[in-house]
């Protein structure tokens, strides 16, 4: 049984879906984590990642730096194909796979990536002729360049989203109609005017035999200025002027007023043809000087008709020099189709009324001019050329970027110094009973807090809010999660209770309070009190009316409104310490001077060999007191065992270091979260000012 290839849609569908993984509102969190300071083997020729649970066991046991990838960090990608000139590209088919995998980069260059950022699909490519003219704006309708192609504007790559562009890849969005930045804008406008079943391009795939009655050329002049409701045409150069002769093709105006009016001639009379609906602008024998317009000039030629599923759409030939089909123009494309026939008419066979004054078809027997005119209409994706540039440029891809910002390693305490080897991507890590001081143990990192709402409060009596409000309370400029001892808002007639996060003065007379999800709902314009409760629910209970101090004496502050935030972000950490942090104080002689006994990257254990105990390889050393009696901080990784407070810190000669006066383990546990990538490299190495860009590409 052969294998079925998946299709590039569903591969699009699975980025998309991953894409989501990453959102705030997921079941799931994932982490890039960073770590591995010890050295390889080989350090210039690190060893591949197995996919196996020893590693996946020992990357995550090795970090000390763990990041959130949230939404913001993640994009899709499409390849980037740039502009050149003198490049062939590839024109857009429905027939073939444009996602090729054994081509380089796995799809054929049907667009391009212009110096202006912005994005064309290719319809046309004359003939597999090189592209000389670069294609430049941002028209919702293809468009055509002097060199021949044919080209459909899609999108132009946001300036905030240039980051995620590597040398083979550009980040694609799907742009909404709240969107305000002005590429998305574009984007959005070419999204909302594409038409599902609709066909853009129609290929000549055969010329046929000629047609004497038709014209060629620039057109033919009108003679008569038709008056407005018209249903005729007069023009006195036609090749035949039999009476009906022409009844059946097309009459095209070219130039002059009403140009680019298509209607099917329903008889004629000499050089007077009959349309088949009446003119917009009707055609003029006076030209215009003024305003540039010159007399209307037509043009007759065959009838391409179509039949179909869908509706509207309308095409049309254009004749060489010798009266032969030399290609199609798409007058209008249609809509909600599937599937199309066609005939030409005049068509090969009659019957026919020809007169003795022409004939339909050529019956010369010329090898170009044998058979029937022959065309292939090229189906636009689903949704229309430009609905959904993810799905159509083959966005299969995601790239991730994580900032490892100096700022955040000093928050936890971790200076530079050190190198890395690894990272790599874990999946809903938990937190360890140490973190926070055990309130969020075995709960999924980034899962832990509460939904967030902000309160709108105003003052009803008083002149001011000053900034001091919930200062008591500490509240005032919180910018972490309120502490064991939580403060929560009181309303003092709905008995609603929401635990307080953080405050802000708008203005003289109104705030708002950042509050975890209420028990119910505030009244408006009730009066708000603050009850302060312990962490064991005991404590404080006293109904506190929140007063402040005015120009004019206290206030009152009263709820006005309340509604979800997305403040979060900048409320809970989205960055966590994986090593175990060793309090020490010297004895026996240890010399704890700046630069510390302990050796960056060895093995420091509270026991001797033989006894069973605990043990970490160091990261970093901070002295808090230098000298023999001094004492600092060890940060490590690949915690071990159980360490205490009173035992004695030796190194892997069996020397003492000092004895141990505090332990606090890792923020998450070792056991948990899954991991997904792993990635080894050459050393990485760390100063206290640097920061570093980590890209993680992943692909189907």
């Amino acid at each position: 049984m052969a294998l079925a290839i998946f299709k590039q849609n569903f591969k699009a569908d699975i980025a998309q879906e991953i894409l989501k993984e990453f959102s705030f509102n997921s079941e799931d969190t994932y982490y890039l984590f960073v770590g591995k300071v010890d050295s390889w083997v080989n350090d210039n020729n690190p060893p591949n990642s197995v996919d196996a649970t020893e590693d996946e066991l020992y990357a995550f046991r090795n970090s000390f730096f763990v990041k959130r990838i949230g939404e913001e960090d993640v994009k899709l990608v499409v390849n980037k194909f740039p502009w050149v000139t003198g490049q062939v590209y590839t024109q857009y088919s429905d027939n073939i796979d444009l996602f090729d995998e054994s081509l380089p980069q796995g799809s054929s260059n049907f667009f391009v990536h212009t110096t202006e950022r912005n994005v064309y699909k290719c319809l046309e490519n004359n003939g597999s002729t090189a592209s000389t003219v670069m294609p430049t704006g941002k028209k919702t309708i293809p468009f055509n360049t002097s060199d021949g192609y044919k080209w459909k504007y899609m999108f132009t790559v946001p300036e905030s989203t240039l980051s995620f562009e590597t040398t083979y890849k550009i980040p694609v969005d799907f742009a909404t109609s709240t969107d305000t930045e002005p590429s998305l804008v574009d984007q959005y406008n070419v999204q909302s005017s594409a038409v599902n079943g609709s066909f853009d391009v129609v290929e000549l795939t055969n010329s046929g035999a000629q047609f004497p009655l038709g014209t060629t050329g620039a057109g033919l002049p009108v003679s008569i200025t038709e008056a407005a409701g018209s249903t005729t045409c007069t023009i006195p150069a036609l090749p035949s002027d039999v009476e009906n002769v022409y009844t059946g093709y097309t009459l095209k105006i070219v130039d002059g007023y009403g140009e680019g009016q298509v209607r099917k001639i329903t008889g004629n009379t000499g050089t007077k043809l009959f349309v088949d609906e009446a003119w917009t602008i009707p055609p003029s024998a006076v030209a215009d000087a003024e305003n540039n317009i010159t007399i209307s000039e037509a043009q007759v030629v065959p009838s391409i008709n179509v039949f179909g599923d869908g509706s509207g759409l309308q095409v049309t030939p254009t004749l060489d020099s010798s009266k032969r089909i030399n290609g199609v123009t798409v007058v209008n494309s249609g809509q909600n189709y599937t599937t199309v026939t066609y005939e030409v008419y005049p068509g090969l066979s009659g019957p026919y009324t020809v007169g003795s004054q022409g004939q339909h078809r050529s019956t010369d027997t010329d090898e170009l001019g044998l058979g029937e005119s022959t065309f292939n209409f090229v189906s636009a994706p689903r949704g229309g050329h430009g609905s959904d540039v993810r799905r159509e440029l083959g966005a299969n891809t995601l790239i991730a970027i994580c900032a490892l910002k100096s700022s955040e390693f000093e928050q936890l305490g971790l200076s530079g110094g050190n190198d890395f080897r690894q990272f790599g991507i874990i999946k809903n890590p938990k937190f360890t009973s140490t973190y926070a001081n055990g309130q969020y143990e075995g709960k999924v990192a980034g899962k832990h807090f509460p939904k967030l709402y902000d309160m709108k409060v105003n003052q009803i009596t008083g002149t001011n809010f000053d900034g001091s409000e919930f200062a008591a309370d500490s509240l005032e400029g919180l910018t972490a999660p309120a502490g064991p001892n939580s403060t929560y808002v009181f309303g003092s007639v709905s008995k609603t209770l929401a635990r307080a996060r953080q405050w802000t003065a708008t203005n003289v007379s109104t705030g708002t309070l950042v509050v975890e999800q209420p028990t119910g709902d505030f009244l408006v314009n009730e009066k708000l009190s603050w009850i302060q409760i312990s962490e064991t629910g005991t404590g404080s209970t006293v109904d506190h009316l929140i007063t402040f101090s005015g120009n004019s004496g206290p206030g009152e502050a009263r709820y006005d409104d309340i509604s979800e935030t997305d403040v979060e972000d900048t409320l809970v950490n989205t960055f966590y310490d994986q090593t175990v942090k060793v309090f020490v104080e010297a004895t026996g002689g240890a010399d704890y001077s700046t630069s510390g006994p302990f050796v960056v990257d060895d093995i420091y254990k509270n026991y001797t060999t033989g006894i069973s105990g605990g043990s970490f390889r160091t990261m970093t050393w901070q002295g808090t007191s230098a000298g023999v009696q001094g004492t600092g901080l060890l940060h490590g990784i690949d915690y071990l065992g159980v360490m205490t407070a009173g035992e004695y810190i030796y190194g892997s000669t069996g020397a003492t270091f000092g004895y141990i006066t505090g332990v606090t383990g890792p923020d998450l546990e070792y056991s948990s979260g899954e991991v997904l990538y792993i990635q080894n490299m050459r050393p990485v190495l760390r100063t206290d000012q640097q920061e570093e860009e980590i890209k993680i590409q992943i692909g189907f």
